[in-house]
């Protein structure tokens, strides 16, 4: 019974994730911002590398390297920038969810007060993403023992990514809605216990779903860069090839961009589901909270 009260909270959590995105268009906004200054990075990079490459015109190579160093820098922050945007969305979503349509500005406004918290949970990520690279690379030997090793470090690289994508999307709301610093927001993970399917479709559903997206597209692209090469064989240029090749590594940056706003919306709404219950609107209170009256 607890299980299916459960399992009927997710469903509930997850339907309403996209219930709030549709009734404010302003939850898109950071999302926007991120996709933009994404597409920045990568026009910049690959102007770069055409102006240095290929056109090679002594008069742009200046430019070309500022343009370079402007993706580069864009690239090292981008994490810290990622964080501030989706901490206004977290904002957003939560007054949204009460049933206060806030605009962009406002949740924009509420992170710039959470600025070094932001930045706290921003070097978060990066050392954990980090972390789990090295593990999952393996001891860099084979053979014998080495093999049950590799085995073990991408295991527990595997681990430590699927944990800090759970605790990291919830800290953020956690931090952001009652203002707390990341410190004091950590002793709010008790309450994922409450609810572990809903974690679980939070950290590794969402994931899954945007991942098989995401692989259906990126297939269309290889084909693209296939034909690429072709018509490289026969008329010696590679710009069809480069074209795919480029258009693959930008979607799959802002399909990252999407599924870390759903998760965002979703972890939001889960976040108060979990600790403040009884600001959830009474029409849908009983959908998302089934498990409250189990835990009573």
């Amino acid at each position: 019974m607890e299980l299916m009260a459960n399992l009927n909270d997710s469903i509930g959590l997850l339907k309403n994730t996209f219930v709030v995105i549709a009734r404010n268009p302003a939850i898109f906004k950071p999302t926007l911002a991120q996709i933009i200054i994404a597409t920045l990075i990568w026009l910049f990079l690959i102007g770069s590398f055409t102006i240095l490459f290929l056109i090679q015109i002594p008069s742009l190579i200046l430019i070309s390297i500022l343009m370079l160093l402007i993706s580069v820098g864009l690239w090292i922050l981008f994490p810290f920038i990622k964080m501030y945007y989706r901490a206004a969305q977290s904002w957003i979503v939560y007054n949204t969810f009460k049933g206060n349509n806030i605009s962009h500005k406002d949740g924009i406004a509420r992170a710039r007060q959470n600025k070094m918290d932001i930045f706290i949970l921003g070097l978060l990520e990066i050392m954990f993403n980090a972390l789990s690279k090295k593990l999952k690379q393996g001891s860099g030997n084979s053979g014998g023992l080495w093999t049950i090793l590799n085995i073990l470090l991408k295991m527990t690289g595997a681990l430590v990514e699927e944990a800090w994508d759970l605790v990291g999307h919830f800290l953020l709301p956690g931090s952001i809605i009652p203002e707390k610093t990341v410190g004091e927001a950590l002793s709010d993970i008790k309450n994922l216990k409450n609810n572990v399917p809903g974690s679980l479709v939070g950290a590794l559903g969402i994931d899954f779903i945007g991942d098989a997206i995401r692989g259906y597209v990126t297939f269309v692209f290889v084909l693209i860069i296939f034909a690429g090469f072709g018509v490289f064989y026969f008329t010696s240029s590679a710009a069809l090839m480069i074209i795919g090749i480029a258009l693959a590594i930008l979607f799959n940056f802002i399909a990252k961009i999407f599924v870390d706003m759903i998760k965002t919306v979703y972890f939001t709404i889960f976040y108060v589901t979990l600790t403040v219950p009884e600001e959830i609107p009474e029409g849908i209170r009983e959908e998302v909270t089934n498990y409250l009256a189990l835990k009573a």
